[in-house]
């Protein structure tokens, strides 16, 4: 588990984390060691050490979070999340002339529960949206604990950079396409089966297409996935619970897995729209899953 409404707070700021503050809210991401249990074929690097790597290709940190758990033996090993933005994209002045940006999601964990995964990403600058895009379109990059990370991740990360400017390019073929109501409500019918069975849903689909600011009206499939997604994903959505009938509210998505997965899925969702409106995708699919080989050093 994680905050949410923390990875968002920082999404409004325009510069790059500190260390000290990445340390706060991510400190598994500076473990000196695995966790105990791993065995002598776990390749170990820090966490801390591909941020430094990241920032010599040009890139920053903007956004850090690592799962909470109960167990003493996996704290300070935990999942953890960080997201990197291109010094190009930094500051204010991007950020008030430019609509959206690309980012660099890396997800790894020092206990055996995750390799080491690289997302394409966006971030929608007039609302902080967060988005991790589908698969098919934009591969997930994987590196196992094996071999020589470091430099098999930031390969995997050159990989994933080349695929950002088609990602601009189906967020504005996106805004291009305008949608009725019917589709609309469509769209947020099924983006509500992503996230709870249809028996237990706590709010109803016209409640996830209420925007939260004047721009977000926009009756395109750009807005309108942004709008679903923001509502699933920090929740605060004033709802009727499906077993006890009282007044609740829709809690956010406090999982790295959990975000990452509904993100996707509802890319993938918004892409399934656009193709049923007769409208084909800017970029090639790309695959789902790219497992980059680790050089072992013997």
């Amino acid at each position: 588990m994680f905050s949410q409404s923390l990875m968002h707070r920082f999404d409004q700021n325009a510069t790059a984390l500190a260390e000290s503050m990445i340390r706060k809210v991510a400190p598994s991401a500076f473990a000196e060691t695995p966790a105990a249990d791993r065995s002598d074929r776990y390749a170990f690097i820090k966490t801390i050490d591909i941020i430094h790597g990241m920032e010599q290709q040009g890139f920053q940190v903007v956004r850090a979070v690592e799962a909470r758990t109960r167990v003493e033996e996996r704290r300070g090993f935990t999942k953890h999340m960080i997201v990197f933005r291109h010094r190009d994209h930094m500051g204010y002045a991007p950020m008030r002339a430019l609509r959206r940006m690309p980012e660099i999601i890396l997800i790894n964990s020092h206990d055996g529960s995750s390799s080491y995964q690289l997302h394409a990403g966006l971030i929608e600058t007039i609302c902080s949206n967060g988005l991790i895009v589908a698969d098919e379109l934009f591969a997930t990059v994987r590196v196992q604990h094996t071999g020589r990370i470091l430099d098999a991740v930031l390969d995997g990360a050159d990989h994933v950079m080349h695929s950002l400017p088609g990602i601009l390019g189906t967020a504005e073929q996106w805004s291009s396409l305008a949608l009725t109501q019917p589709l609309r409500l469509a769209f947020a019918d099924a983006a509500a089966d992503l996230r709870w069975e249809e028996a237990q849903r706590p709010v109803t689909p016209e409640q996830l297409l209420t925007p939260h600011r004047h721009d977000d009206t926009q009756p395109n499939l750009w807005k309108t996935f942004n709008v679903v997604q923001e509502n699933i994903l920090r929740g605060g959505l004033k709802g009727t619970s499906p077993t006890s009938g009282r007044q609740a509210r829709t809690r956010e998505v406090s999982s790295v897995n959990e975000h990452v997965r509904t993100n996707k899925a509802l890319w993938r969702l918004a892409g399934e729209m656009a193709r049923l409106m007769g409208v084909a995708s800017p970029v090639q699919p790309q695959g789902q899953i790219i497992d980059v080989e680790a050089e072992v050093i013997a």
